[in-house]
């Protein structure tokens, strides 16, 4: 069903102008559910916030010529957000031991990646764009190229169940200072330079990405500042997400209800991951199955560079235990109506959102803190989709809101 255009009404309304300039946006349709409709990936936070580092510890190879080890994880619910900033980062770290310290042409240094998640293949893939020629392999317990029919509820890495929205949910948390809150900018901004270079090429639907605009109730954001408000508008530095416009709403049900219109982006991930693997396997690169089990085994890797992007894992492989589970449960609806926008928002505490992507909708609405079972529970899922079904159809009061009524009936 296509958007359709309503005309802007003459009196300025009192939350601010119509959003879209009236037009009216399809809602979607909450019965069409996708065949296999519920799905869970396990968030892997870390508090404290996102560790990017060389290890302290010197270790050798078997040559007795120094080896080093990065570490690159812990990036809870933003890895499909920071995972170009990271792997920019993680390369900026690698040119200096190759130019400070082992002091060998980029394409006689063996560099392994632990990590067959966003994170990981975005820092293969980038380490293979900067330089070609220099030997680098994935290692990863599982290996995927692409989207596997009769896929269960949960996939190898929870980067494939992500929904995909631009923005650092969850872990902005964790940068609390302004130097802190520098750092995580300066990785939301790598990646949105990233993603900017691949629009200038044409090529960033290959990757997932297209405009998207995000849509939350003004209210409710106000209210719940900490929860809603601050992934876009403290997590990410206005020069990649701007302060958003303020008017009413364009959906019918809620036309004289004032929201929030941000502009970011969609990444789809059952895009993005193939295509990082696909680059990667272009420039030369190698995927090798393997388990990695103890910090021994990690340490003991056979390469000059050794990169660990475990996520979740590295609460067990190193001991980290500012590493936390987080579950999120989904179900994916059909996109029947071609709807090209995001949702954020709910009632009080029970959030709930929405990003319709390519040929899917995506709707959330947990936050499990320390519960790394992958399983979906039905009837959790089927209340968190109600509650949003409630929220574009107008009925509102339940999140202390008022509507002043939908426009199927009233003058614009």
């Amino acid at each position: 069903m296509p958007a359709f255009s309503l005309p802007v009404s003459a009196q300025p309304l009192p939350g601010g102008p119509r959003l879209r300039g009236g037009e009216m946006l399809p809602i979607p349709d909450f019965t069409r559910l996708d065949r296999q409709p519920f799905r869970v990936g396990i968030r892997p936070h870390r508090r404290g916030g996102v560790r990017i580092q060389v290890d302290g510890v010197a270790m050798r190879s078997r040559s007795g010529s120094p080896k080093y080890l990065i570490h690159n994880y812990g990036h809870g619910g933003a890895g499909i957000t920071l995972a170009w900033g990271s792997a920019d980062r993680v390369r900026e770290i690698v040119v200096g031991l190759i130019r400070d310290d082992l002091r060998r042409e980029p394409r006689r240094v063996r560099i392994a990646v632990v990590g067959a998640g966003a994170i990981g293949l975005a820092t293969a893939a980038e380490l293979k764009r900067w330089r070609r020629d220099m030997p680098v392999r994935v290692l990863a317990r599982s290996v995927r190229s692409g989207r596997q029919s009769g896929e269960p509820n949960h996939a190898a890495t929870t980067s494939w169940v992500a929904g995909g929205q631009f923005e650092p949910s969850g872990i902005w948390r964790e940068y609390q200072t302004a130097a802190r809150l520098d750092e995580l900018h300066d990785l939301v901004r790598r990646s949105a330079a990233r993603i900017r270079g691949l629009k200038r090429l044409g090529t960033q639907r290959q990757y997932g990405i297209v405009d998207r605009n995000n849509y939350t109730l003004q209210d409710y954001a106000v209210r719940n500042r900490p929860l809603m408000e601050a992934g876009f508008d403290v997590g990410c530095p206005r020069d990649v997400v701007a302060a958003p416009r303020v008017g009413t709403m364009p959906f019918r049900p809620l036309c004289e209800v004032i929201g929030r219109e941000y502009v970011t982006w969609l990444i789809n991930p059952t895009l993005l991951m193939p295509k990082l693997a696909a680059d990667f396997r272009a420039a030369g690169g190698t995927f090798e199955r393997r388990e990695v089990m103890t910090e021994d085994e990690l340490r003991n890797i056979d390469a000059d560079i050794i990169i660990n992007c475990t996520g979740l894992g590295a609460k067990n492989l190193l001991g980290d235990n500012a590493v936390v589970p987080i579950r999120g449960q989904l179900v994916i609806l059909q996109n029947t109506r071609n709807l090209r926008y995001m949702f954020s928002g709910g009632c009080g505490n029970d959030v709930a959102y929405l990003f319709a992507r390519q040929s899917d909708v995506i709707v959330g609405g947990t936050y499990e803190v320390d519960v790394d079972e992958q399983v979906y529970d039905e009837a959790t899922c089927r209340r968190f989709l109600g509650r949003i079904s409630d929220v574009f159809e107008g009925r509102i009061a339940p999140c202390g809101l008022t509507n002043p009524g939908g426009c199927t009936n009233r003058p614009v």
